[in-house]
């Protein structure tokens, strides 16, 4: 998605010196609707025209009411980890990938296994047992009720895409597998370097990249119309529809992205995720801070809300990435700065701050590999130290746990999750999105119950997320008590604790954490 940055003139701060805390950005981010150059390089989204509703894909451009086309010069690519394509001559293919994917929702099971003890949800879902087998439709079948995702389901002995595969993926040939359930689509050669490609879209956010595949390395024997990993790929973001990267941690959300339509059109519970166009615009800017051992530097992104007024005080909601994620998807790929400032400006929330954070170097401190176990009394310790005192320094906002708000994603559900056993009086409210791990040392038998029930509590997942039920790791081997929302619920079922709990269709994905952090935001405030 292609930002605006406007000078930083809402608000003037200080230095929170004692914390090694470092100046906020002189810059705050302001999303817009442009995807694309004056010369309609980048993503054009329009209504499908007669030609495209009479033509072979007519009834995916009817159901879907829009119409993406994606032109790039693959000139002006810039490839990752400083990948070289040779562009002259025609020994390569060009290809658009991402989350223009889409299941069907009557041919989706709820993700578990048979292994598991039956256990039925608040709302009577059975979330015991799935068929891991399903269709992935692509762009020019869509039909009105699919819904989209940017994972497939997830199981390792069905990730690839082979002859023996379970799956009957139901591509059209011009579409290739990529891994993780992302399709690629072949565009075509339309001009000397200029390639493209148009496709049904419905009401929605869609991440993407440019993938460049040369001939070499990557496997077309015979009437193979895919690959089965990334090997060969050489991947670009947009360079006309660049995200946002913050200047001083390098980090980005890992995608191009763009929004098609509107709340009026949207498919279902991604309303409130469209950028608005009547001005009443929150910010994000970027900061950051050391963490406890004096060394390591945390970089937080923060939103303000319209008309942010240091003279007022504000709530805050502290919403955490996933693993391997950074302080920039959230507010991006997960629109959550769009999705407040819909939810306030229609009156369905109170006004808050929104800080996210750099989490990944916390859960590596001390040396550890990404695949050690998290030292989660070190992480806890520089959220309840170091993150929340630098907002509290540095920002309008409340210091009562009345006040704070804790959610995250995947392993930031899981780490909200634990922040929450291990302090039960920090935050009043709790969100766990596809996260809900409890490891032995925090089993239930250590729960300060009383304490706990004071909290508002919301978890949720999708109806095939690898969270919802359970998903490959074995409790008996390690003594954890829960990893999925099944297992997590149950143990606040048995401690007598209240929550509210939801499932929404997708899978370990980003429009369910979009979906989840609406509804959230919505319960704890009014």
């Amino acid at each position: 998605m292609t930002y605006k940055k406007i000078l930083c003139s809402l608000l003037s701060v200080g230095l929170a010196g004692s914390m090694g805390a470092s100046a906020l950005a002189s810059e705050q981010y302001v999303s817009n609707s442009i995807y694309s150059d004056e010369e309609g390089y980048g993503v054009v989204i329009t209504e499908p025209s007669e030609e495209d509703l009479d033509g072979e894909y007519g009834d995916a451009y009817a159901a879907a009411g829009y119409k993406a086309t994606f032109t790039v010069d693959v000139r002006e690519l810039q490839f990752e980890d400083e990948t070289t394509v040779d562009i002259d001559g025609d020994d390569f293919e060009i290809y658009v990938g991402g989350t223009m994917q889409f299941y069907d929702p009557d041919e989706v099971q709820t993700y578990s296994t048979a292994e598991d003890p039956e256990y039925t949800g608040k709302d009577g879902t059975d979330v015991s047992t799935v068929d891991p087998a399903t269709h992935i439709y692509t762009a020019y079948e869509y039909q009105a009720g699919f819904f989209t995702s940017g994972y497939d389901v997830v199981r390792s002995d069905y990730s690839k895409m082979d002859g023996d595969s379970a799956y009957d993926w139901n591509l059209k040939e011009d579409a290739l597998y990529a891994g993780e359930g992302s399709l690629l689509y072949e565009m075509e050669k339309v001009d000397d370097y200029v390639y493209s490609i148009s496709m049904p879209l419905p009401s929605q956010e869609y991440f993407y990249k440019y993938f460049v595949i040369p001939y070499t390395g990557v496997d077309r024997d015979g009437e193979e119309t895919y690959v089965a990993a990334r090997e060969g790929f050489a991947a670009a973001f947009d360079p006309c529809n660049m995200p946002v990267i913050n200047p001083a941690s390098n980090a980005d959300p890992g995608w191009s992205y763009f929004f098609v339509g509107d709340g009026s059109t949207a498919i279902s519970n991604q309303e409130y995720i469209f950028p608005r166009t009547d001005g009443k615009t929150g910010c994000f800017e970027f900061g950051e801070f050391l963490a406890t051992d004096d060394e390591t530097t945390i970089y937080t992104a923060v939103y303000l809300p319209y008309g942010y007024d240091p003279e007022k005080t504000y709530k805050t909601i502290y919403l955490e990435h996933g693993g391997g994620g950074d302080e920039t998807e959230w507010f991006q790929i997960g629109a959550a700065a769009n999705i407040m400032d819909n939810l306030i400006a229609e009156g369905l929330t109170e006004e808050a701050i929104v800080v996210t954070w750099s989490a990944m170097p916390l859960w590596e401190l001390g040396g550890k590999t990404p695949m050690d176990p998290i030292d989660y009394d070190e992480v806890w310790e520089n959220v309840r130290d170091r993150l929340v005192p630098y907002i509290e320094e540095n920002y309008s906002v409340s210091t009562s746990a009345s006040d704070r708000a804790m959610a995250g994603l995947s392993q930031g559900g899981r780490m909200a999750a634990r922040h929450w056993i291990q302090d039960p009086d920090f935050f009043g409210y709790i969100g766990c999105f596809s996260g809900f791990e409890c490891d032995p040392e925090v089993s239930p038998g250590t729960w300060d119950v009383d304490a706990m029930k004071q909290a508002y509590v919301y978890t949720s997942a999708g109806n095939i997320d690898m969270a919802l039920g359970y998903y490959g790791q074995d409790p008996s081997e390690d003594g954890r008590a829960a990893y999925t929302m099944a297992e997590f619920n149950k143990l606040l079922d048995d401690a007598g604790i209240a929550y509210d709990t939801e499932i929404f269709q997708g899978t370990h994905d980003w429009s369910v954490w979009r979906a989840s952090f609406s509804s959230f935001v919505q319960r704890i405030w009014k």
